[in-house]
């Protein structure tokens, strides 16, 4: 692939004129050098030249990572779904797995919608699960439109046999002795995320790759059922202390699906990865405080009502996608 230059002053002494230079794409900093060595002209034509060359640099490069792929990774427990412990939480959608219920996460299905719709985007799955019981949760998951499930979208679908083993040490907490590896999925880093709920739970080489949701709570449909659950269990550490942590909490997939929306814009426009534009756009929003703030009440303002679209919006989208799997 060639890329033609063309010069910024009409009439400037080029030898060959620059009009006629034509540079090997991508275009390297060696090449740069080397072409604006050989012009014969003065400095200041030479500094526009390095301008105009810059300009192409950039441009080239930001043009070829809009086609470069995404890969976002979802674990499953307490990030998209969590197992109800006690009456006061079976409320919303309630999957019925291997004896065991779970609760779908507010808004889990939306994002998925959305972000299945991006061209360059491709979803995952990694939980310390097994490998079958990730599979049934997946296949029960039916999106918006009734015709699509997270399994039919997912990329990979990886469980605890595609962990690592850090540790032999049985003393250890689980997290501490299996760690998720997601260059199973992509192996340049710079292009991949893992949205978990566990803090430590990527290798330890991979730990800019973790999109984490904060400290995370039960979920109570409403606030006076918060009240019933901390009266009936004062020391329960995932009850929510107070009505903002539980607001935050009904919220949490909205703030996420907005993170990820700005770091994929903002990864078209700048030299960042996605990954590290991901963290720059997180810390706006300080979730490790698992409290509401000016910053978050703008964001969920601005994304709630494009994911409440997702339940109509996409209907064809996805029938298309799944009829061409």
């Amino acid at each position: 692939m060639l890329t033609t230059i063309v010069s910024p002053i009409k009439n400037a002494p080029f030898s060959p004129p620059l009009v006629f230079a034509k540079l090997p794409s991508p275009i390297d900093v060696k090449s740069i050098r080397m072409i604006i060595n050989s012009l014969k002209t003065d400095s200041i034509t030479k500094l526009l030249v390095s301008i105009l060359l810059g300009f192409s640099v950039l441009h080239t490069s930001l043009a070829a990572r809009k086609d470069e792929i995404i890969d976002i990774v979802f674990d499953l427990d307490w990030t998209l779904i969590s197992e109800i412990e006690d009456n006061l939480q079976d409320h919303g959608e309630v999957l019925e797995i291997s004896g065991k219920k779970y609760r779908m996460s507010n808004w889990a299905k939306e994002m998925l919608t959305l972000l299945a719709d991006r061209p360059n985007v491709r979803i995952s799955f990694y939980s310390g699960g097994d490998d079958a019981r990730n599979t049934e949760i997946l296949k029960k998951t039916i999106l918006p439109g009734k015709n699509v499930s997270a399994f039919d979208l997912a990329y990979k679908v990886l469980s605890k046999d595609d962990m690592e083993e850090v540790s032999n040490d049985t003393s250890l907490r689980f997290s501490q002795r299996f760690k998720k590896n997601v260059g199973k999925i992509n192996k340049n880093l710079g292009n991949i995320i893992l949205i978990d709920d566990v803090l430590n739970f990527l290798l330890e080489n991979q730990q800019g790759n973790l999109l984490w949701l904060g400290p995370t709570f039960n979920h109570y449909q409403t606030y006076e059922l918060v009240k019933e659950a901390r009266r009936l269990d004062p020391t329960n550490k995932y009850i929510p202390k107070n009505k903002a942590q539980w607001k935050l909490n009904h919220d949490k997939l909205i703030i996420i699906y907005g993170i990820i929306d700005e770091a994929l814009e903002a990864t078209k426009n700048n030299q960042k990865s996605f990954a590290q534009n991901v963290q720059s756009v997180a810390k706006k929003y300080k979730l490790e405080h698992a409290a509401y703030n000016h910053e978050i009440t703008k964001l969920v303002k601005k994304y709630q009502p494009i994911l409440k679209s997702a339940r109509s919006q996409l209907q064809t989208c996805l029938q298309f996608i799944y009829q061409s799997s």
